[in-house]
This record gives structure tokens, C-alpha cells and sequence, in this order.
């Protein structure tokens, strides 16, 4: 590995002068008068340790483009006179980062307890432009991005180092952990061998460089990106101390090429040693955090990874208190379930802007159990001279501290049934999007229905199921593509079954219904937590017209995943059957 770290580095010398590398220390970039830091945020009360749980501060996504400023940079941020923070379709900039990372140890250097998360993607995106593509031979074609790749989490890695030593008096050792990311692949989601992956290799090397794990750790971590580690809360008040599983929930992507499209059961054996840990926490009395980057959420990892993650969860939900993981750049929150058989998860929102959110990070405490009492958000300022104290997820939103699973699910609902207007929704948007609401943001990531469909789908079929239905005629504008996946065999249906039984029916069993002026959701076998019994305003019936060809084949406007079918022993009266 030592190998071929330094071949890295060759190749990144001789080609730095042709990709214009610009990886440089703060010093350096300050020397370039560049602006200073923005503004730190005061300590608040609310975000000021109690002295009776622990807290963790959690970051995500920086995604260090040392290019930034110039043409090689990702996005708009080309030229010497690009925002030094950064904007839209940008990824991090070295004083962006920078200034939240002094922000974090700010807040962090009241507190003798706390315990950091790095949620991956430390590297830009796109870094794979700058391999050599007139080779086949991995390695030299990727040598030169694999190099950068080190040294941008060098400069990462060395920055927290830094902060550390500067905190020694207070937080005793540098008590960092680092999951690993589908940016941190190179090329992204890409690994070239399941165990001790070149990218995964240089990735580890640096954190141990710099002290942020130790010589044990590194070697388990490298093999196949995942390690475990016991925290402790300094000053003792926990009940027990935490076994926190830094997981690669890269394995499990939906753009992951290494698990042959979810063909291989187990990548790299994590879900049984995932196992393994939990009765080891068990036997000890410990309780179970789960990290990493890729947050299990439909359409980020493969169908049938959720469905293994879920009853692996739930056969040792005596022992996991919680879960956090990233990737989507936003804060949000998903129930695997709608009670409380599964720990929650929490997405960490990112620190790049490069999706339009703002940045931001989170500060989290826990109860005596390791479970979440409330999440209190730190963002930059709209005019991003300071970082602001946010809201606290938890007590501003009236929900029960612990937080659990059932509380959420129940709470997405609840959201489910206001006006995109009402004044809960707007403040968690505001939230979701990383302080305030952008008019500057996608579709998918204002969109109550689709925001919220992703925080509770369980697959793929279900979440593109409740997106497409959100207006009439979705399904025509996003979806076309989608219309020769949604022809039929005419001998799967019998022409004598009566319209009125006609419904949809998607991959996971549910059932949309044409009934009395509007679609209801339901499951058929009435086992599935999702969307249950979710009514569908009266103006959006029309998504649930067919039209029944001579031949008896099907079709619609496309709704991806999902076909017509029928059903004699559906109670569906008065259907909206036009043609």
C-alpha cells in the first residue's frame, strides 16, 4: 500500500503542472489575500454541554476541491474573483472549510465530552477528469486522481489534527471518527478490488498520519472500509460506553459497481460482521451507534440492502440507540419503520453548496442510553459572514426527547397533511435545506411530497410510486422515458374482469384504488409501514386513468416500477374509466 502511494505521488508531480494542482495550507491561501474566516458563532445555551450526556459534532460532504478559483475547479467556482465560500454547483473551498471547522472546535471547546463525525465525501466531485484514459491499467490510469485524493484528505486530516492540539487541555485525544464516502472512491463509487482498494488504502493512510485512529484501526479499516470503536463520554456520567460501527455503505449504493447490482448478498462480509459486533455489544452491556455515508434510503442504496438492513436492525434493536449517515447533502431524518423495531436514522446535512443547500452541521446529544435527545443545527449566514446557532430539532418541532422512530414517522405524516404553506413545513424545509429555504434549489429537494417520500419509502417502486403522483401530469412531463418499461403481456389478463376492479399495483404489493372521487394507498397484505392508508386529494384521480387497449394491453403515461393490473376481489366502486 506504501507502494503504491508513492507511485501516486509521482505521477501527481509530473502531471500537476498540466492539471494546475492548487493544494495549499491555509497559510498559503491567506498569504494569497484571500478572506479571512467568517465570523464564529457565540456559544448558545442551547448548544453548551449540561455535563450529563455526551455530544457529538458531525460534519459531512466538505468536499475539498483544491482547485477552487481556478478553470479546473467543479462548477461556476472557475476564476480568481468566484466567492470564497463558494456558491451553487461549487464544491468546498479551502476558507469555507476552514471556517466551519474553527466554528465546530468553538462550540466544541465548551464541552470536555464531545466526540467528532467526519460522514465522508472529503474529496470534490469529478476528481476521475484528471485520470489518464489512453490506458486500461487501473492504476496508471487513476494515478494521478488517487494522489490528489491523498493529499486533499491530507489537508483535511491535517487541519483537525491541528484544531485537536489546540484542544488538548480540553478534549484529551483526538476523538474523531471518519466514515468513508463514494466521493472518497476514485472513481466515485468505484472499487477496484472488494478488500484493500487503492483509494480506501490512501484514505485510511492519512487519518493515521495524522492520529485520527490508530494503527489497529487503520489495518481493519483499510481491508474493506468499515471498523468499530468504544467512545466514551469524558467526565463518566454514561451508563456504558458506545460501540460506535463505522460502516461502508458504499457496498450498498445504488451506483456501486462492486456489488455486481445487489447479485452479491453480503460485500466484503459487513452484514456478518455487523452481527459479530452486536453480540459482542450485547454481552458487554454496551449500546450500538451506526455511521456511515450513503444513507439507507431508497434509491441511494440497492432494494434488497434495505430490506437485509432492516431485519438485521430489528434482531438487535435491544442494543442500537442510533444511526447517522449522509450523502444527500441536506438534514433529514428516515424511518426504516413507523414504530420503533429500528433505531432512527439521521442524515447529517453537507458543508459544500454544490446541490444549492447552505452549509451547515449538527451538534447532537444524547440521553444516558446513547439515544437522541435533540439535534441543534449550525449553518452560515445568508450573507455567510458568521455561523449561526439554528434550530433544535426536537423542542422546536414538540417531539418527544428521546427521539425514536415512531416519533418521525409520525411527524413526516403530520407533514404529509399540511398546505406546502403552513408554517411547520416551511421551518422544517428551512431546515432540510440547511438554515433557510432557497428558491435557487431543484425540484426534488423543495417539493414537500417528494422531500417527504424520501425520509419514509422502503424501495425504490414506493418512492417513485408517491413522486409521480404528486400532479397530474407528472408522469408525462418526468416519466416518458419510462414508457416502454410499462408494456404488458396481454396474457396476463383476463378481458371478462370488470373495469370497475381496475388498479395499480407496484413491486412491493401496494395497491392504488379508484374509488369514490379519489386514489386510496394501501398494502396488500397490510404489513408494510409505508404509506399506509395515505388518501390522495380528489384532484389528483386522474393519474388513475387508463385506458384498456382492444388487445387488453395497458398502459400509462408511465409510472416507473409499476404496472396495471387486475383484481376481482377489490371492493373498487364507481371508477374514473373515461376511455
Amino acid at each position: 500500500s506504501t507502494r503504491l502511494f508513492l507511485v501516486g505521488l509521482l505521477w501527481a508531480a509530473a502531471a500537476s503542472a498540466a492539471v494546475g494542482l492548487n493544494i495549499e495550507s491555509e497559510s498559503q491561501q491567506q498569504q494569497k489575500g484571500l478572506p479571512p474566516p467568517a465570523k464564529k458563532s457565540s456559544v448558545s445555551s442551547s448548544t453548551r454541554g449540561t455535563g450529563t450526556t455526551a455530544k457529538m459534532y458531525m460534519l459531512s460532504d466538505v468536499h475539498y476541491d483544491a482547485y477552487f478559483g481556478t478553470p479546473n475547479a467543479v462548477g461556476s467556482c472557475t476564476s480568481s474573483w468566484s466567492p470564497s465560500f463558494g456558491q451553487m454547483t461549487c464544491d468546498g473551498s479551502l476558507p469555507l472549510i476552514t471556517s466551519a471547522f474553527d466554528d465546530v472546535f468553538t462550540q466544541a471547546s465548551q464541552d470536555s465530552n464531545s466526540i467528532f463525525l467526519l460522514l465522508g465525501d472529503v474529496l470534490r466531485h469529478n476528481i476521475e477528469v484528471f485520470a489518464n484514459n489512453n490506458t486500461n491499467d487501473y492504476y496508471q490510469q487513476y494515478a494521478v486522481p488517487l494522489a490528489i485524493a491523498a493529499n486533499s484528505t491530507n489537508v483535511i486530516a491535517g487541519m483537525i489534527k491541528d484544531r485537536f492540539s489546540k484542544l488538548s487541555a480540553v478534549i484529551p485525544h483526538p476523538n474523531l471518527l471518519g466514515a468513508l464516502g463514494n466521493n472518497d472512491c476514485v472513481p466515485h463509487y468505484f472499487m477496484e478490488k472488494m478488500k484493500n482498494a487503492a483509494a480506501v488504502v490512501n484514505f485510511t493512510e492519512v487519518f493515521l498520519k495524522n492520529g485520527l485512529v490508530s494503527q489497529e484501526e487503520q489495518s481493519e479499516w483499510q481491508q474493506c472500509g468499515y471498523f468499530s470503536r468504544l467512545v466514551n463520554a469524558y467526565n463518566g456520567v454514561q451508563t456504558g460506553p458506545a460501540l460506535v460501527l463505522n460502516i461502508n455503505s458504499v457496498f450498498y449504493a445504488d451506483q456501486a459497481s462492486i456489488n455486481e447490482n445487489g447479485a452479491i448478498a453480503d460485500p466484503c462480509g459487513q452484514f456478518a460482521w455487523m452481527t459479530a459486533q452486536m453480540q459482542v455489544a450485547r454481552s458487554k452491556g454496551y449500546k450500538v451507534i451506526i455511521i456511515g455515508h450513503v444513507v439507507p434510503m431508497a434509491k441511494k442504496w440497492l432494494d434488497n440492502y434495505i430490506a437485509t438492513y432492516i431485519t438485521l436492525l430489528q434482531a438487535n434493536n435491544d442494543v442500537i440507540s442510533s444511526q447517522f449517515f449522509s450523502h444527500t447533502h441536506m438534514f433529514t431524518f428516515v424511518t426504516l419503520t413507523s414504530d420503533d423495531s429500528t433505531a432512527p436514522v439521521f442524515d447529517v446535512p453537507s458543508i459544500s453548496p454544490v446541490d444549492g443547500n447552505n452549509p451547515s452541521y449538527v451538534a447532537v446529544t444524547f440521553d444516558k442510553d446513547w439515544r437522541v435527545n435533540e439535534i441543534h443545527h449550525h449553518y452560515l449566514s445568508q450573507d455567510q459572514s458568521s455561523w449561526v446557532v439554528g434550530q433544535t430539532f426536537g423542542s422546536d418541532y414538540s417531539l418527544p426527547s428521546p427521539l425514536t422512530t415512531s416519533s418521525l414517522y409520525n411527524f413526516a405524516q403530520q407533514l404529509m397533511g399540511v398546505d406546502k404553506k403552513d408554517p411547520t413545513w416551511q421551518q422544517f424545509l428551512a431546515l432540510y435545506q440547511g438554515g433557510f429555504v432557497s428558491s435557487a434549489m431543484d425540484y426534488g429537494n423543495k417539493d414537500k411530497l417528494k422531500v417527504l417520500c424520501k425520509m419514509i419509502s422502503t424501495s425504490e417502486a414506493a418512492y417513485e410510486f408517491a413522486g409521480a403522483i404528486k400532479t397530474p401530469y407528472v408522469c408525462v412531463r418526468e416519466r416518458e422515458r419510462e414508457r416502454e418499461r410499462m408494456k404488458w403481456e396481454s396474457t396476463e389478463y383476463n378481458n371478462e374482469i370488470p373495469r370497475s376492479a381496475l388498479l395499480f399495483r407496484g413491486g412491493k404489493g401496494f395497491l392504488v384504488g379508484i374509488q369514490n372521487s379519489e386514489c386510496t394507498l394501501k398494502n396488500k397484505n397490510k404489513t408494510s409501514d409505508n404509506f399506509r392508508q395515505l388518501k390522495l386529494k380528489k384532484q389528483l384521480r386522474v393519474v388513475c386513468v387508463v385506458r384498456l387497449v382492444a388487445d387488453v394491453q395497458l398502459w400509462t403515461a408511465s409510472l416507473s416500477l409499476f404496472r396495471l393490473d387486475f383484481s376481482p376481489n377489490l371492493p373498487i366502486n364507481q371508477p374514473y374509466m373515461q376511455r
